[in-house]
């Protein structure tokens, strides 16, 4: 089955190359749409029905009418995966040497087609690192998104942090490539959220407390941030803050990590992103009590730290 029989047979998108190819002339053509049993999407692209245009169905619609190689990149590929949302306008890449236009879609042209693209849901889309690399590169979101984007793919495992460091590779003049380096790093060693990578960032490391590793398993399950030097274990909520099940496979993870004779810390979305400073204080005087000596930093000349971490 070729891509544009897919699209027949997925969305009912039809164009005049495969109704000629099934016998239909253009004048048969012609009367589908003035009755109403067809709908002209653009030219030589038909709906084959009198419903509703879904996005799904646009974007079917939009490949048709470009023809191959044709492909959805950028934030709609990532919403083909599911990872997200619909927006309005559709992304579509082309290579350099062709001359392309979409009503509704941005077309961009590329001096170097992607080496992969699959068919999710019906639609020839780039690899979900392709995707990613993309959007994080300015005006596409701000960088906090970016974190976030990049751990939840590679947690659900629609990538890998090696495949998105990979891409980011091919990319010389990528606008954030050094900064995205470091932060594929992160993940690779673990980081989920974007919750725990300013725990990571804006907690630990920029006031100078000793490191943690990530992303633990224990006998009672995994936890976000273990420091085994001082038996510390610190969970890092964020801004959906767990219920049910969850909630109480966490309280039961806090109690068996208190029978170990080790500490549970749990610190919320708020604490990380609003008050990174005052939490540092906190887990640095929690650290000395556990035998810690070290001396946290200030992150910075105005940060409270300096004036509230000694412990007698």
């Amino acid at each position: 089955m070729d891509h544009d029989e897919t699209l027949l047979q997925r969305y009912g998108i039809m164009t005049t190359a495969l109704a000629r190819r099934q016998g239909l002339t253009l004048k048969a053509i012609t009367h589908r749409v003035r009755t109403g049993r067809w709908q002209r999407v653009y030219r030589g692209v038909y709906l084959t029905n009198s419903g509703s245009l879904s996005w799904e169905t646009r974007a079917a619609a939009a490949l048709a009418s470009i023809g191959l190689p044709a492909v959805l990149g950028g934030f709609s590929a990532l919403a083909v995966y599911g990872l997200e949302k619909k927006r309005g306008r559709l992304h579509i890449l082309v290579p350099n040497r062709r001359s392309a236009s979409c009503s509704g879609a941005r077309v961009v042209r590329v001096r170097a087609m992607p080496n992969k693209t699959y068919i999710v849901k019906g639609l020839r889309v780039v690899s979900v690192a392709h995707a990613v690399i993309d959007v994080a590169d300015p005006p596409g979101i701000p960088m906090d998104d970016v974190i976030a984007l990049c751990a939840k793919a590679c947690q659900q495992e629609f990538t890998t942090a090696e495949d998105l460091i990979a891409e980011l590779s091919s990319r010389r003049a990528h606008l954030r490539r050094a900064d995205l380096r470091l932060v594929l790093g992160d993940i690779g060693d673990g980081i989920e959220s974007l919750a725990e990578h300013r725990f990571l960032q804006r907690v630990v490391r920029a006031h100078g407390l000793p490191e943690f590793s990530l992303q633990v398993k224990k006998e009672h399950g995994r936890v976000d941030f273990v420091n085994d030097d001082f038996r510390l274990v610190v969970e890092v909520d964020g801004m959906l803050w767990h219920a049910g099940d969850r909630f109480r496979s966490d309280r039961r993870r806090d109690r068996k990590t208190s029978a170990e004779g080790g500490l549970s810390v749990r610190v919320t979305w708020w604490d990380v992103s609003d008050d990174p400073c005052d939490t540092a204080a906190d887990l640095a005087k929690t650290l000395r009590h556990r035998g810690w000596t070290g001396t946290p930093r200030p992150c910075s000349k105005d940060c409270p730290l300096k004036d509230n971490v000694a412990v007698q």
